[in-house]
């Protein structure tokens, strides 16, 4: 049951169970987030008709962008405000390949996250109803970039997870030293 869950990640999923689409719709509208991944599993065509209805843009195409970097221009942005200045430039410096190419749909809004430096978008987030959709143009493996063996990587991710399950604002700021057991309050939600 999606119920159970805040998060739902599909990394380079080919398709989903029939009618699934429609159980996944609902879980966004009623406050679940998720998170997809491209690569070469996509087909853009099934994704932009049975994804439609939470895809603020329509799947074009893969595109090889011959080392590309990430260009991090929203360093405001909740997910990146917990990385210094020095690890977002690390973060610049990353290798990407391959990303999916868009089109804004029609009457849908989004915000773009992030920029690869060839100025295609690289994350784009938006609200479906109480829920958000955030999708990463590129790969979530290694497959089109080197972003997933890089120290960044791991509390990017994780950042992104609690961003979109509306986390970030929830998360209590405890001190702790290893071993010592960590006290979640009622009002974090669950992970």
């Amino acid at each position: 049951k999606l119920s159970d869950f805040a998060v739902v990640i599909l990394a380079n999923v080919r398709e989903l169970p029939i009618d699934y689409e429609l159980v996944l719709e609902d879980f966004v509208l009623h406050g679940g987030a998720l998170i997809l991944g491209m690569g070469d599993q996509i087909d853009a065509k099934y994704y932009n008709e049975k994804l439609g209805n939470l895809l603020p843009v329509t799947l074009e195409a893969i595109q090889n962008i011959n080392k590309k970097h990430l260009l991090f221009k929203n360093i405001k942005h909740p997910v990146m405000q917990a990385f210094s200045e020095k690890a977002i430039e690390e973060m610049k410096d990353i290798t990407f390949n391959s990303i999916y190419t868009i089109k804004a749909r029609n009457m849908k809004f989004f915000k773009v996250a992030n920029w690869f430096t060839n100025k295609n978008p690289a994350v784009i987030e938006t609200d479906v109803g109480k829920g958000k959709v955030v999708v990463f143009l590129s790969s979530l493996d290694r497959a089109w970039n080197d972003f997933p063996i890089q120290p960044t990587f791991l509390p990017w991710r994780q950042r992104w997870t609690q961003y979109a399950a509306r986390g970030l604002d929830n998360i209590s700021h405890q001190n702790l030293m290893v071993g010592e057991t960590y006290q979640q309050s009622s009002e974090e939600g669950r992970w």
